[in-house]
């Protein structure tokens, strides 16, 4: 930017020295070459520039209103005030030094934004062209430094390479590299301007304890920022639990004027805490902030931002611009575009691309030192997509140290040149600083055909190995989904391999292992059915329940059960008349005070059978009781 200024500069105090008299070419006198008013220019002007004006220029318009600038002994030209019209004499470029536009204070340049003679918008392209070369300034095209620092000093120059390059092969080691840089912007939590102790606060002005400098009087301009170290107890301090920086409670106001007949007086537009209406007008009190500053006593920062942006893109788009009688037919918005072409160049690996790097970087490796709300990119808002990704199949889309994402590259035949098993997504933690657990999903093929049935899905975890790889690691068990010999099934497997308990495509439920271990009850919902079943042999026996009390035994090829292996069958024991006569042809009970009436004793206590119509013995005679 100095050097476009320097640029600038120099055309424009150039052209008011380029005249002509009579067509013959002359040239202004050195300060020892006599005592002439005026000159020409040399015969070797250009011919453009030796036909600019038939005006001569005496040396008493020099440095004078409606005359021209002069050089000092060192050949440089100095203006306060320097406006640059275009070929209609309109206001193209305004560099002013203590003349302050209302809106954008006494410390600004404008290049374009007036109004011609016509009420249109004047306007102005700004074009920088450079090659850096070196370290430090010669390092970027366009710098923009935002800090207290003065060109010599630390913040007020380029980190661009870091080191002076008069350190030689010292220097050199420390650079790390060799950057050039377009644009480089700098910005840092610039000091106030002015710290001052205050007497006492009134309405619409400050009185210092002690009276400013004419020099500290001219840093000030209207507008200026001014931040109080009184607060609002009324205010709650919230968020400090939280780990995020205390809620703002200290009164602040903006500079109206100062005059130097008054130096100890700073006279501002009103009072209240920053996001407080509750505060307007309210005077700052004698409670001191001992969170940002311990001053303990009152206290102006003046000319101090409360935060610093590095930049704050702030696009706009107007509906009533467009319509029936549209003024403006964008309706499309594009925030940022970053777009790095690559060409010429076909050599695996031989170009590296970064696109945004966000790295804070604590030189007292500390990063406690942040908020609890503190992050790299938020994403906000009420949009359809906060983030699109097109990775090509093959990309990673996330990697980084808990979490890996991978493009839908997927599985396929070794045939056909493919992997037959590709992590999609990963999620990686430390057990004791010494095991990786890693949270994977993969997808397997599992067959010989091109087909989905032989490819299966796994979320699983295995301990160690390479984020990625799904060859490294021990298996320590995972779901499969769409499993070989159960697609569109569940199954649930050990790190072994062999999966214990299937879920069928048609809902129902296998258990593959040859016993089922349970601390707890294993419930089957009412209607449903128990089913024993081979792989071999589609017959199944079953167990249904027949009603609250009764399960019935099946199968569905004989339809009868045989129970073996059975040591003793107990019984509920119930009199005669609990019996019940509404029972199933073949029902067995145990009756306590029935009898066999083939034993003469008439012994009371034996199981009967129901046959259909009554309740007999094991002989199927009739019982009594």
């Amino acid at each position: 930017m100095r050097f476009f200024s320097s640029f600038l500069l120099c055309t424009a105090f150039l052209a008011p020295f380029l005249f002509y008299e009579n067509t013959q070419a002359r040239e202004f006198p050195s300060p020892t070459a006599g005592k002439q008013d005026h000159q020409g220019i040399t015969d070797n002007t250009p011919s453009s520039f030796a036909t600019a004006s038939e005006s001569v220029v005496f040396r008493n318009q020099i440095n004078q209103p409606n005359g021209v600038v002069g050089l000092d002994q060192s050949k440089k030209a100095t203006v306060n005030n320097l406006v640059v019209k275009d070929k209609n004499n309109n206001r193209i470029i305004e560099l002013r030094n203590g003349m302050p536009d209302y809106i954008a204070g006494a410390e600004t340049a404008f290049m374009g934004g007036y109004l011609d003679s016509s009420g249109h918008k004047t306007s102005l392209s700004l074009y920088v062209s450079g090659r850096p070369y070196g370290p430090i300034g010669a390092g970027c095209v366009l710098c923009v430094i935002n800090s207290q620092d003065d060109i010599q000093g630390g913040g007020g120059r380029p980190a661009i390479s870091g080191v002076d390059y008069h350190g030689g092969g010292h220097a050199v080691a420390l650079a790390g590299g060799f950057d050039q840089i377009g644009f480089y912007e700098f910005v840092d939590n610039t000091d106030a301007r002015i710290i001052a102790e205050v007497s006492r606060y009134e309405n619409k002005k400050i009185i210092l304890k002690h009276p400013l400098t004419l020099q500290q009087l001219e840093m000030i301009h209207p507008s200026m920022y001014l931040q109080t170290n009184s607060i609002d107890l009324s205010i709650p301090e919230k968020n400090a639990l939280l780990n995020e920086l205390p809620k703002t409670r200290n009164y602040a106001t903006y500079v109206d004027h100062v005059d130097e007949k008054e130096s100890n007086v700073i006279y501002i537009t009103g009072w209240a805490v920053p996001g407080a209406p509750s505060t307007i007008n309210h005077l700052p009190g004698n409670v001191y902030d001992t969170w940002s500053s311990d001053y303990k006593k009152p206290m102006v920062f003046i000319g101090q931002p409360g935060k610093s942006f590095g930049r704050n893109l702030f696009m706009s788009y107007n509906g009533k611009k467009t319509g029936k009688e549209a003024k403006s037919l964008i309706h499309s918005m594009e925030a940022e575009e970053i777009d790095i072409f690559i060409h010429d160049e076909l050599r695996p690996h031989h170009v590296s691309v970064h696109g945004v790097t966000i790295s804070p970087i604590f030189r007292n490796q500390n990063p406690d030192v942040l908020t609890g709300d503190s992050y790299d990119m938020m994403l906000a808002g009420d949009i359809p997509n906060h983030l699109i990704v097109y990775e090509a199949p093959y990309n990673n889309v996330i990697k980084a140290n808990s979490f890996y994402v991978h493009g839908n590259e997927g599985v396929g035949l070794t045939a056909h040149g493919q992997q037959q098993k590709r992590i999609g997504f990963e999620h990686d933690q430390w057990s004791d600083g010494a095991h990786q657990f890693r949270f994977v999903n993969y997808l397997s093929k599992d067959g010989p055909s091109a087909n989905w049935p032989d490819t299966s899905m796994h979320l699983g975890l295995l301990i160690d190995g390479n984020q990625g790889d799904i060859k490294t690691g021990t298996n320590e068990g995972e779901i499969v989904w769409n499993k070989r010999d159960n697609n569109g099934g569940l199954s649930l497997c050990g790190g072994s391999g062999h999966c214990g308990l299937q879920q069928k495509f048609d809902g129902s439920l296998l258990l593959n292992s040859t016993y089922l271990n349970t601390n707890e009850s294993l419930r089957i919902i009412k209607g449903g059915t128990l089913v024993f079943q081979s792989s071999s042999n589609p017959n199944a026996i079953t167990i249904n329940e027949v009603n609250e009390a009764d399960l019935f035994f099946g199968s569905q090829s004989t339809g009868r059960v045989n129970l073996t292996g059975l040591n003793s069958v107990v019984l509920n024991s119930s009199g005669f008349a609990s019996l019940g006569k509404n029972q199933a042809k073949g029902a067995q009970k145990y009756c306590s005070d029935c009898y066999s009436t083939l034993n003469p004793d008439h012994e009371r206590g034996i199981p009967v059978w129901w046959n259909g119509a009554r309740w007999t013995d094991a002989l199927g005679k009739p019982v009594r009781h």
